[in-house]
């Protein structure tokens, strides 16, 4: 009989890679290490092959931005050097690079503003300036004050690098991707105003800079009156302002409702300002399409330096998700055709992301990941013609030895009657062999947080895990998600706490017709907004009817009028979109906090809280818990120190795996010895 994977073994292989740079002859990535709870830096020299990555962060320093919480765009990479935001105090240090990545010297304290975050890092190669969001906390203002900023390297004689602080903008209430053209003369970014997120509205706006990089002019390209449109991801391509965009209307997509929209490719011809000082400039240049396609060329901006399409001298290589599989194209300059990219193995693929180009090697790059193995760097050479142009694998992410066994996830299309005729999306992983078992365990509905995110088939160790002990897995992109178009997307607006209720009952009575679940024996897992969703699922009265029998909650939100009063400045609107005025619909966010439908709760729940999570409160959790247990409902609780909104420590991840397994065990009367 195969061996399970354990629980340690699960943690101690969820390494990550993110953020894949490129510049000079290097490129560069993040790692996460759960044994350490840390990002690290790679680089790998360009001109050595194969490709050896090098650590060039310091034990004890983690690459990490807390700007909005969630972070992201945490590094830079530039021809002979890097600049990182480390996570303890989020300054910003410089680590020099020459030929040789063994003598790579000890990083730099380049910039550390007391009270300010910094994340979205992007170098600008003319100017010799990281361009970075400023976030800045004070005690005197309600809320923190996001900016633009530049920081000039200078160096004087004998004396270590120098940065000097440039306010570019402000005054908005967020800002994200800054985008130096090559030339020099303009600089675009993205900024949005309460009570928008940014997969919900955002505007485009470019600069014109003078030789020394500072602001001449501004001008509103795209969406300057903030409707429900949103822009991302934009880069410039000679002249044209090049950007991802679900705005309606544009173009029109065979066989779809007129009121469906996908981010898609789109160019913006803008006649070159004139320029003077303190004016600001507001355009109306028309917006084309590029590539129209029932896809998405983008995913939900929960963290900032995303990026799912890149222009190199062929032309521009984008990644995409249609229906929940991925898929990467080429669109060819010369004969304006996207042409797809995928390799014959394509069907493993889950997502690519973090795409870049390097002009040293005229070679396209990409993070790739899959159902069957772990992330990793692929590379095209687009000048060659025919079947050389698919993907060629320069590195894997190392993570020991792999399980024995690996569930083929298969896509699931779960129709939804009277839901506007939409589909349910998901992916449903079926338990390994469990013909030794005596009993079938059962299946788990998983649901990720956000709750605007999505749940791909990329592999993960611990899906292994639960389908190794004999249970099924559904991980399910109930309506609200993102990667499925704006409808399915904008499906939560007022309805959070409804919907996607709604949406894991119809998934409940899908498995049983398919025959992957017996009644009783379902249980809902979620994390954050997911698990949310999991408490409202359990407090709803045809819970129980529809086949579940418990779940699990990991830092899940019970008391949503608290959540609003104490959350952070990037989802301090979110819930008047998700549920409404937080005045005038008080009653709502009542009626669907879990903390208040005591009397509604029969089935048993695990919970998992960080004691350091400013997102949902651990007394938030722990009053639930106690309530529940004073009405005999079986329950546990599960705190751990250090961790915040997220478990990031190998040993907590692990944790969670054995109590919640222990925990269902008891719940289904399975035989207990299978735990380890």
């Amino acid at each position: 009989m195969m061996t399970a994977i354990s629980a340690q073994q699960a943690a101690a292989q969820g390494k990550q890679w993110a953020e894949l740079r490129s510049a000079g002859s290097w490129l560069g990535w993040l790692e996460f290490d759960p044994a350490t709870a840390t990002n690290q830096v790679l680089v790998a020299a360009l001109d050595e092959q194969p490709l050896v990555p090098v650590v060039v962060s310091p034990a004890g320093m983690s690459a990490r931005s807390r700007v909005h919480e969630y972070g992201g765009g945490s590094w830079c990479l530039f021809a002979n050097g890097l600049i990182f935001v480390n996570e303890a105090d989020q300054g910003l240090y410089l680590v020099t690079l020459t030929g040789d990545l063994q003598a790579v010297p000890v990083p730099q304290r380049l910039f550390v503003q007391p009270g300010c975050r910094y994340g979205d890092l992007v170098w600008d190669e003319l100017h010799q300036r990281v361009l970075a969001v400023e976030e800045a906390h004070s005690s005197t203002t309600q809320e923190p004050v996001n900016r633009l900023v530049a920081l000039a390297l200078v160096t004087l004689p004998g004396q270590p690098v120098q940065a000097e602080r440039h306010l570019l903008a402000e005054g908005w209430d967020f800002y994200a991707s800054p985008t130096p053209a090559a030339d020099g003369r303009y600089l675009a970014w993205l900024c949005w105003n309460h009570p928008h997120q940014p997969w919900l509205s955002t505007t485009l706006q470019r600069g014109e800079l003078d030789n020394a990089g500072a602001l001449l002019a501004v001008e509103t390209v795209a969406n300057p009156q903030q409707a429900e449109v949103s822009l991302c991801q934009p880069g410039f391509l000679g002249d044209e302002l090049w950007v991802v965009s679900d705005q309606p209307g544009a173009v029109a997509l065979s066989g779809k409702p007129e009121d469906e929209s996908y981010w898609n490719l789109y160019r913006y011809l803008c006649a070159p300002s004139v320029a003077s000082p303190a004016t600001s400039l507001t355009a109306s240049p028309v917006a084309e399409v590029v590539h129209a396609q029932a896809a998405e060329f983008a995913t939900a901006q929960w963290q900032l330096g995303l990026r799912h399409w890149v222009a190199g001298a062929d032309g521009v290589v984008a990644s995409f998700f249609q229906q929940g599989e991925a898929g990467i194209g080429w669109l060819n300059r010369r004969s304006g055709v996207f042409e797809s990219l995928l390799s014959p193995d394509h069907k493993a693929t889950a997502r690519y992301h973090s795409l870049c180009w390097n002009t040293h090697s005229g070679r396209y790059y990409a993070l790739r990941e899959c159902w069957d193995s772990p992330t990793q760097l692929v590379s095209w050479d687009l000048s060659v013609a025919g079947e050389d142009r698919t993907a060629e694998c320069l590195i894997r992410l190392d993570i020991g030895p792999m399980p024995q066994t690996l569930t083929r996830p298969q896509r699931c299309m779960i129709p939804a009657p009277g839901a506007a005729e939409q589909t349910l999306f998901g992916w449903y992983y079926p338990p390994t062999d469990v013909s030794g078992n005596a009993y079938q365990p059962g299946l788990i509905i998983q649901l990720h947080g956000g709750p605007t995110a999505m749940a791909d088939s990329s592999f993960d160790p611990q899906k292994q895990f639960w389908c190794d002990r004999g249970y099924g897995l559904l991980m399910l992109n109930y309506r609200g998600s993102s990667g499925f178009g704006r409808r399915y997307r904008q499906a939560l607006a007022d309805q959070w706490g409804l919907t996607d209720v709604d949406d894991v009952l119809l998934a409940c009575q899908y498995a049983q017709a398919q025959g992957w679940a017996q009644p009783g024996r379902i249980l809902v897992r979620g994390n954050s907004a997911g698990g949310y969703t999991v408490l409202r699922v359990l407090s709803d009265d045809r819970a129980a009817a529809a086949g579940i029998g418990g779940g699990a909650s990991l830092y899940g939100i019970s008391d949503l009028a608290l959540l609003n009063a104490h959350t952070h400045k990037f989802e301090s609107r979110y819930l008047h979109w998700l549920i409404g005025d937080p005045v005038m619909d008080a009653q709502r966010y009542r009626q669907r906090s879990p903390i208040f439908r005591l009397d509604h709760f029969r089935l048993p729940v695990i919970f998992f809280q960080g004691q350091q999570d400013r997102v949902v409160p651990p007394p938030q959790t722990r009053q639930l818990f106690e309530a529940l247990q004073a009405r005999s409902v079986i329950t546990d609780y599960v705190l751990f120190k250090g961790e915040g909104h997220g478990f990031r420590q190998q040993k907590n991840r692990a944790t969670v795996l054995q109590r919640e397994y222990a925990f269902y065990q008891q719940l289904l009367g399975a035989d207990a010895d299978r735990l380890n």
